[in-house]
């Protein structure tokens, strides 16, 4: 979903207007995708993202963002080697947005990066898996 999302050149008050229609079976299709345990999807959760997906205002700059994607590749991302202050990458190792071998590719670009495979967690570990992750941050932070 996420892919034919980023291909698309569909005009933003279109997918405004879609994503008012679709409702609240899109935001579980969507969130099914990020998230590994399903059980996290209570109806709660649902309807808080249904409710910040449909804010007015929020379409635009994701969309702006996802047509800039390009620009990443071709500018910044061949930058990364200049980053020098030591850098902690957290990845879900369920991760179906971006899969780990993404997260493998940004650590092996960045000198002196540490890179922290979360087992069970999808697209937002520190959602699915908050102990390891904070576990991973203090390790990280402290001297």
């Amino acid at each position: 979903m996420f892919r034919r999302g980023v291909d698309s050149r569909v005009p933003i008050w279109l997918v405004s207007l879609g994503n008012w229609f679709a409702g609240r079976g899109l935001t579980r299709d969507v969130l099914s995708e990020v998230v590994h345990d399903p059980e996290l999807l209570t109806p709660a959760v649902i309807e808080r993202s249904y409710l910040n997906r449909t804010r007015p205002g929020l379409i635009p700059p994701l969309m702006t963002l996802i047509r800039n994607l390009p620009l990443w590749e071709e500018g910044f991302a061949r930058q990364l080697a200049q980053i020098r202050p030591p850098t902690l990458i957290v990845w879900g190792a369920k991760d179906r947005v971006f899969p780990p071998k993404v997260g493998q590719d940004l650590h092996a670009a960045l000198p002196g990066s540490s890179f922290a495979l979360i087992p069970e967690a999808g697209h937002i570990p520190q959602w699915e898996q908050p102990d390891q992750v904070n576990r991973v941050l203090l390790n990280f932070l402290q001297p």
